[in-house]
C-alpha cells in the first residue's frame, strides 16, 4: 500500500501542483534514471504525507492520495516489465507517462465524444441546421439536390432571406422533431399576416422550410418525416398578386426611340437587350461580344447559361435592333445595376406617358411587405405631423418625399391610390421593372402565332409549361380570340383540301 512512497517531488516551488518523479536503477549497466511520471500531486499535501506513516496513511485515503497510489501502481508495473529491454530513458517515460495518463487521455476522448454529441443534438434545432447549411451553399460545399450544381446568387439571398424570418420566429431550441402540421399553418401566417409578405413570396419561403427539412432528414438530423410534409404552398389568386405587366410593341418602340442621353440612355438599352434577348437581369447585365455566335447555317445567336437555372440556351437574333446596339457599344455593353436600371426606367417611362397615354392607364396590384410598411409608416407620422409634432432628419426627408408622392398621386391620407373597390391602382409606367423586358419579349412572341411554346420555351429558358404561361400577359377574351382564329384556319385549310 506504500508504493507512493517511491516516488519522489522535484520542484522548487512551495506550493501549488507538481508532478511525480520515480527513480529507475539497474546495476548491470548502470542505468540511473529520473523519470518524470507527469502524476500532478499537490505539493502541499505530498509534503505533509511524507512526514511520517500516519500523515501517509491518511493521505492515501483521500481522493487524491487514492488516485495517486493507483497511477503510482501502475507506473512501477510497467517499469518492471519494460526496464529488461529498453533501452533508452525517452522510451520509458513515454510509456510512463501513458499509462500514468490514460485516466485524463480516456477523459479528453470522453469530452470529445461528449462535445460531438452535443453538436449533433445541436443540428437537430433549426437554427443551427440552417447556419450549416447556408454556410455550405454560401461557400459552395453544399450542392443543389442531386449534386451538381452549386446554388446560385439569387438562391443564395432567397436563402439569407428567409434565413432571417426563421430566426424571427422560430424558437431557437426548437428541433425538426417539433414541427408539425399546427407550426407549419402558424408559420405560413406569420409570413402573410405579421410580415405582410405576399402570397407568391410566402410560398418561395414555404418551400425553403420544406428543403431544409428534407436536407436535415438526409444528413441524419431529422428523423420527423412527416416536417417534410406539412409544408404545401397555396395557388394565389389574380387579386393576391402584384401586377405583373407587359408592354406592347408600340410602347416598347417608344422607349426604344425616346432621344435619351447619359445614365439614362445606358439604361434604356441595356434594357432593350434583355428585351430583345428575352431574359432574366441576372442574363442580360451579363451578356458581351462572346455570348454572339454564328450557326453552320449562318444564324447570328446569343449563346449565354443562365444564372437562375444553369441551363444555356440559344437566341436567335430576330431584331435589327440587337445590331444597332452590339455597333453603338461595340459589343461592351453598359455595365447597370438592377436599381439603377430601375430606377431610370421609371423615370423614362413617365417621361413617355406625357405624350403615350397608355402608360397613365391605372393597373390594379397588391402591395408588397416592404410597400406596406412603408405605407404604415407614411400614415404614423402623417398623424404625428398633424398633433404637431416636428420631424427631424432623415424622418423628416422621408416624410417629405412620401407626402409629395401622395398629393402626385391623389392618393388622400394613404400612400398609394385606391379605387373604387379599394384595391391600390398605379399608373402603368410606374409598373415597368427591369423583368418587364423578358415578360414583354415573351408575350410579343406568343403574340404573333409563328411559333409554338416549346420553341418560345427553348429562347426563354422556361422548364415548364405552367411557369411558361404565367409570362403570357394576355386575358381570356385574347385568348379566346386567338383560339377562334387558330380554328378559323384550320377550317378554311381543310376547306381548300376539299375542293
Amino acid at each position: 500500500m506504500a508504493k507512493a512512497r517511491n516516488f519522489f517531488l522535484r520542484t522548487t516551488k512551495q506550493s501549488g501542483n507538481a508532478s511525480l518523479w520515480v527513480r529507475v536503477q539497474r546495476k548491470s549497466d548502470g542505468i540511473n534514471w529520473w523519470i518524470n511520471t507527469g502524476i500532478s500531486v499537490s505539493i502541499d499535501a505530498w509534503n505533509k504525507a511524507q512526514q511520517s506513516a500516519a500523515k501517509f496513511k491518511e493521505y492515501l485515503a483521500t481522493a487524491e492520495g487514492e488516485r495517486v497510489n493507483m497511477k503510482t501502481d501502475k507506473v512501477l508495473q510497467t517499469i518492471n516489465l519494460l526496464l529488461d529491454s529498453v533501452k533508452e530513458k525517452n522510451t520509458l517515460q513515454k510509456e510512463v507517462q501513458k499509462v500514468a495518463n490514460a485516466d485524463a487521455m480516456q477523459e479528453i476522448e470522453d469530452n470529445k465524444k461528449r462535445e460531438s454529441e452535443e453538436k449533433k443534438r445541436q443540428l437537430h434545432t433549426v437554427w443551427n441546421y440552417y447556419d450549416v447549411f447556408f454556410e455550405g451553399i454560401s461557400t459552395g460545399r453544399t450542392l443543389q439536390k442531386g449534386g451538381t450544381k452549386e446554388y446560385t446568387p439569387e438562391s443564395i439571398r432567397v436563402w439569407r432571406n428567409f434565413g432571417r424570418l426563421v430566426k424571427t420566429y422560430v424558437p431557437q431550441e426548437m428541433t425538426f422533431e417539433e414541427i408539425d402540421r399546427r407550426f407549419a399553418g402558424s408559420f405560413r401566417t406569420h409570413l402573410s399576416k405579421d410580415e405582410g409578405l405576399m402570397i407568391s413570396t410566402v410560398n418561395k419561403y414555404i418551400i425553403c422550410m420544406r428543403r431544409l427539412c428534407g436536407a436535415a432528414a438526409d444528413d441524419g438530423f431529422n428523423d420527423n418525416f412527416n416536417s417534410t410534409r406539412v409544408w404545401g404552398e397555396r395557388e394565389a389568386a389574380d387579386s393576391e398578386k402584384r401586377a405583373a405587366i407587359a408592354l406592347s410593341d408600340s410602347e416598347v418602340n417608344a422607349i426604344y426611340d425616346l432621344p435619351l442621353t447619359g445614365i439614362r440612355e445606358k439604361v434604356r438599352d441595356i434594357w432593350m437587350l434583355g428585351y430583345l434577348s428575352g431574359q432574366r437581369v441576372s442574363d442580360f447585365t451579363r451578356i458581351t461580344g462572346s455570348n454572339f455566335k454564328t450557326t453552320p447555317n449562318g444564324t447570328d445567336v446569343i449563346v449565354l447559361r443562365q444564372q437562375k437555372t444553369g441551363s444555356e440556351v440559344i437566341v436567335p437574333v430576330m431584331d435589327d435592333r440587337v445590331d444597332e446596339l452590339c455597333q453603338k457599344y461595340d459589343y461592351e455593353f453598359p455595365q447597370v445595376d438592377p436599381r439603377t436600371i430601375n430606377r431610370y426606367l421609371k423615370e423614362i417611362c413617365h417621361a413617355l406617358s406625357k405624350d403615350v397615354s397608355s402608360f397613365r392607364e391605372l393597373v390594379v396590384t397588391e402591395l408588397t411587405g416592404a410597400e406596406k410598411r412603408m405605407e404604415d409608416w407614411f400614415v404614423e407620422a402623417a398623424k404625428r405631423v398633424e398633433s404637431g409634432e416636428v420631424l427631424h432628419g432623415e424622418d423628416r426627408k422621408r416624410y417629405k418625399e412620401l407626402k409629395q408622392y401622395a398629393e402626385a398621386h391623389n392618393s388622400g391620407n394613404l400612400l398609394w391610390k385606391r379605387n373604387y373597390a379599394g384595391k391600390v391602382v398605379r399608373e402603368k409606367w410606374e409598373m415597368v421593372t427591369t423583368h418587364t423586358a423578358r415578360r414583354s419579349m415573351t408575350t410579343s412572341l406568343y403574340d404573333t402565332q409563328l411559333f409554338d411554346s416549346k420553341e418560345i420555351m427553348s429562347i426563354t429558358g422556361h422548364k415548364t409549361i405552367k411557369n411558361f404561361e404565367r409570362y403570357i400577359k394576355r386575358g381570356a377574351i385574347q385568348q379566346a380570340d386567338r383560339i377562334a382564329e387558330k380554328v378559323a384556319r384550320a377550317k378554311e385549310k381543310r376547306q381548300k383540301k376539299q375542293a
